[in-house]
């Protein structure tokens, strides 16, 4: 007959043994929610970021960056787009900032002034937050048949899309995969040879993350 004292003396070492057993499973447990936490959290960034709204999203931050010399017609639409800058613009936009600590969201209203010829265009922006302001310079220009932006730096662009209405063009710095931003400019609304709204967006990243978007919606006065 076995001694009940040797049942004793090892039933804390099994109860040990259980004991770690249960700890660890414990442990799997807690990592794989805090990672499915965190998952779930930058998906919602992504998305709140990823508004369509507000930028062209994945498919176009993916396009290849591509130089593109414009001849004939397509050079001929482009110094007609250029001109429609000109005048007095008045509305509305909205900004969105991500970072580590979360996404924030700022309203501003927007008086601007535009000046275009067939080579070039420079828009003033006054931006009015509800606590300050700003003031921001938009210039493209055509050289060579190269459309370019900020005379200052004369950085070239990718073009992805050019038509009667819509100009779709990235810049590109720091390399191929650093800094991107991307820029959309659609006008609508035409009376006569002139377009009454213009909406211009843009999104930029670092090396493939969002960090933000910018969408300006203007009428002409």
């Amino acid at each position: 007959m076995a001694n009940p004292r040797f049942f004793i003396s090892i039933l804390p070492s099994h109860l040990s043994l259980l004991s770690g057993l249960l700890s660890n499973l414990l442990l799997g447990l807690v990592f794989r929610s805090t990672l499915l936490c965190l998952l779930l959290v930058m998906q919602a960034q992504a998305n709140l970021c990823g508004d369509p709204d507000m930028y062209r999203g994945g498919s176009y931050h993916n396009q290849p960056f591509a130089l593109v010399k414009l001849k004939g017609a397509k050079e001929a639409q482009l110094e007609l787009m250029l001109k429609q800058f000109n005048g007095q613009w008045r509305g509305d936009g909205v900004e969105i900032r991500c970072s580590k600590k979360g996404t924030g969201k700022s309203l501003f209203s927007i008086e601007a002034s535009g000046e275009g010829d067939k080579t070039e265009s420079e828009l003033r922006l006054h931006k009015k937050y509800k606590e300050g302001s700003s003031t921001v310079m938009f210039e493209l220009f055509l050289k060579d048949g190269l459309l370019r932006h900020k005379r200052e730096s004369y950085s070239d662009l990718g073009l992805s899309k050019l038509d009667k209405n819509t100009l779709e063009f990235s810049v590109r710095s720091g390399g191929r995969t650093r800094w991107h931003t991307y820029w959309r400019i659609q006008f609508s609304n035409k009376v006569g040879s002139r377009y009454k709204k213009m909406k211009i967006e843009k999104s930029f990243y670092n090396k493939g993350g969002l960090l933000g978007a910018e969408s300006w919606d203007l009428k002409r006065l």
